[in-house]
């Protein structure tokens, strides 16, 4: 392991995958077009030995992260990156921002850098927030799903965030469990936001 990591550039491999998968005439699922290019971001720590100098994580640890942005459209990998374990994963998505992709992405990515980053570069996200998260109600309305559930779709703003962008927010509650959606894609039902960020577990 330790001379794959010294003697090799991951980027090289990178390169060469990326390279490959564009040159594929891929099959995407159909029910996802309407929503276009949609991609699942997250990072996972692989232990490697303790010969690794650059891989720190704890001491007598070492350990790499992967950084995975998964097209949920063609089920395969859109890009990649290997840091120490310790990176910051809101950094290093910044640097994998593609425009017209909508990043699903978890509560340790909550950034309104990150978020004003993302929309700046012609992308979009959906991510969850913490239960305490302190906004500022615009508009609300509830919705009624035929199955009784209901869905609080607002428009708000937070007072910690520099610039008071206005994000959409969609509540809802799940085995009882109440869960905040945070998006910048106003042109989808709140439902379809759900299931989105659903796909990101399955």
């Amino acid at each position: 392991m330790k001379d794959c990591f010294s003697r090799y550039n991951y980027e090289t491999f990178r390169t060469i995958f990326l390279t490959l998968v564009s040159s594929l005439s891929l099959i995407a699922v159909p029910e996802l077009a309407l929503f276009g290019k949609i991609c699942l971001v997250d990072g996972s720590i692989f232990p490697v030995s303790i010969r690794v100098d650059w891989a720190f994580f704890r001491k007598e640890k070492r350990a790499v992260k992967l950084h995975l942005v998964w097209n949920l459209n063609n089920m395969l990998v859109e890009d990649l990156k290997i840091t120490h374990a310790k990176e910051n994963e809101r950094k290093v998505l910044k640097s994998l921002i593609r425009s017209a992709v909508t990043y699903i992405i978890d509560r340790g990515y909550i950034s309104f850098n990150l978020f004003s980053n993302i929309v700046s570069n012609g992308a979009h996200f959906v991510c969850r927030l913490k239960k305490t998260a302190l906004f500022e109600i615009i508009e609300n309305k509830t919705i009624t799903l035929k199955s009784g559930k209901q869905i609080k779709d607002m428009l708000v703003f937070f007072h910690n965030s520099k610039d008071k962008e206005v994000y959409r927010l969609i509540q809802f509650k799940l085995f009882r469990k109440r869960f905040l959606l945070l998006t910048d894609r106003k042109d989808i039902k709140a439902e379809e936001i759900i299931m989105l960020y659903a796909s990101r577990w399955q």
